[in-house]
């Protein structure tokens, strides 16, 4: 079977490289690559879709998009939010973090899963990219992006118990070396704490095609 793989939020960092990882281990791979900014690459592997994924209407349209074409995974990559302290930011930078890591993923994780016997026949996996410091532990000047990852676990370990039958994962990496850790942030002044995207996306690919019976997919790693 030819895997047919959606990335959302792939125009940079982990999802850029998993794209990348993929196409080299998978050539007969179709990759879906879904992003507001459009990666620099596009061939008879590779679709394109821009998207801004904290709107809903243009949620909507990816969703419709992606139903017609067979897919057998789909990864839900996107993420980020404001750095700095929580009152000093506008409240417009927390909704919209909230969005992106927490309401976009919740709204296609329900669509999915009461879709799954008709429109999504063909899928086998869905993984969300949580966060193995800020899902479970304070994020100092990170605390809505905190707030969102939180809650994603505790929705994601949820749903996967009332449907075990359902290949649902959440993936949790450390912290990694891309433009949205700033230069300044704690993480990148302890030793070991930042690690390369292409890395984590090797070990995301890896994970990812084990087979479930193999893997605890309710734990985060």
């Amino acid at each position: 079977m030819v895997e047919k793989i959606a990335i959302l939020g792939s125009s940079r960092g982990l999802g850029a490289n998993l794209a990348s990882v993929i196409a080299e281990s998978q050539p007969n791979a179709k990759l879906f690559l879904i992003s507001r900014t459009l990666p620099p690459i596009q061939n008879d592997q590779v679709v394109c879709y821009k998207c801004d994924l904290t709107k809903q209407d243009q949620i909507k349209g990816v969703y419709n998009f992606l139903s017609l074409n067979e897919l057998t995974r789909i990864v839900y990559v996107a993420g980020g939010g404001p750095w700095g302290k929580y009152a000093q930011k506008d409240w417009k930078d927390h909704q919209w973090t909230l969005q992106l890591n927490l309401l976009t993923p919740a709204w296609l994780m329900h669509e999915l899963i009461k879709n799954k016997d008709y429109q999504w026949r063909s899928l086998n996996q869905i993984v969300f990219v949580g966060s193995a410091i800020a899902e479970s532990k304070p994020d100092p000047n990170a605390a809505s992006y905190c707030a969102a990852k939180h809650a994603l676990k505790g929705l994601a370990l949820s749903v996967k118990q009332e449907y075990p039958e359902f290949d649902l994962r959440l993936f949790s990496p450390g912290y990694m070396d891309t433009m949205l850790l700033p230069p300044s942030a704690w993480p990148r002044k302890q030793a070991d704490q930042v690690k390369s995207p292409r890395e984590v996306a090797e070990r995301l690919w890896a994970w990812m095609t084990q087979p479930s019976s193999n893997t605890d997919s309710n734990k985060c790693h």
